[in-house]
């Protein structure tokens, strides 16, 4: 027998569902601190320019991997992306951003 029923926690005053934790929010917060030091928009669009295949590589994991469409006649559509592995980030890129702070 469960303690608890489906749905019910054991610490009702706990965090709600879908917040992000502590050390998730701090990450993206400091990346986007390096963003914004970096150019922002204007200084990833001169990286991409200049690293394509890296820059493809890194949106394409925010792309869905699955996608299911329903139409109003219950018919199903599942797309499933082929897009490769991205390459990760070049070890130079942090080290003459590091170098140039």
């Amino acid at each position: 027998m469960a303690l608890y029923k489906k749905g019910q926690s054991g610490n009702p005053a706990g965090r709600k569902k879908g917040t992000k934790n502590r050390v998730t929010k701090d990450i993206k917060s400091c990346y986007m601190e390096v963003f914004d030091r970096m150019g922002g928009a204007e200084g990833l669009l001169k990286w991409a320019e200049e690293n394509p295949d890296v820059f493809y590589g890194q949106i394409s994991k925010m792309l869905p991997k699955d996608l299911e469409i329903k139409s109003e006649h219950d018919l199903t559509i599942n797309i499933i992306s082929n897009i490769p592995e991205p390459k990760p980030l070049p070890a130079e890129f942090a080290r003459d951003y590091i170098e140039e702070h």
